[in-house]
């Protein structure tokens, strides 16, 4: 016997865009340098997209880009990727990360990227591509559902085809044929009969073909007083 199984992982997947007008201008206003987006959900959850135009350490030359899971003590796996674009009409990509599938919980709600890219960088391309002074952080979120695993086959080295019983067809086939051991007689018509099928339907033919007062060797009986319709 051969058994087999399947196990699928289900999943809900999502994109965020993120714009951050008049950048600059944001930046100088700012005492805290964090940008957040509106809470958006995917998967049952909520989830946030924090920006650090200054990094996380303000000594060190980045800008850093975090997924918060919000309002939840849960624990959640899934994979993000970010993308910041400084020319939203073209569609010109400054830098691109993705990460492996992560897990956010009550002590970690926050997962991203420290050194998502360098200051200058990110600076030089604004200066050359972006247009309308906006800045566009796109988030792709794939959140792991649920693992199913069923079963899908059961097969075995032999297959064996059992045709379908048809047990009234081949009785009758049996009884049309010329291996029956009995023969009635009634009113003159002859009919033809096996006497086991007999014993089994009715202990007065049992008794009659195999008691102890029978005669295995009688293969023909006459029926008085019955027409042959009602035998």
């Amino acid at each position: 016997m051969r058994t087999a199984s399947t196990s699928n992982v289900e999943t809900v997947q999502g994109t965020h865009s993120f714009k951050i007008t008049d950048y600059r201008l944001h930046k100088e206003l700012r005492t805290d340098k964090c940008f957040c987006s509106k809470i958006f959900a995917v998967g049952g959850h909520n989830w946030c997209i924090r920006y650090y135009s200054e990094g996380q350490d303000p000594r060190a030359d980045v800008v850093s880009i975090f997924l918060e899971l919000t309002g939840e003590l849960v624990e959640v796996t899934a994979s993000f990727e970010f993308r910041i674009m400084v020319n939203h009409a073209t569609g010109l990509l400054s830098s691109r990360h993705t990460s492996l599938h992560v897990v956010f919980n009550g002590e970690n709600p926050m997962q991203g990227f420290t050194s998502f890219m360098r200051k200058k960088d990110l600076e030089l391309s604004l200066e050359h591509y972006m247009q309308d002074g906006c800045l566009v952080i796109e988030c792709d979120l794939t959140v792991i559902k649920e693992i199913h695993v069923k079963k899908t086959a059961i097969t075995s080295d032999f297959d064996i085809h059992v045709p379908p019983s048809d047990l009234s067809h081949d009785l009758r086939r049996l009884l049309e044929s010329e291996e029956a051991d009995v023969t009635f007689k009634v009113k003159g018509e002859i009919s033809h009969a096996h006497k086991i099928l007999l014993a089994v339907r009715s202990p007065v033919f049992k008794a009659e073909f195999y008691g102890p007062m029978s005669d295995m060797g009688e293969e023909s009986k006459t029926v008085e007083g019955m027409d042959p319709v009602v035998f």
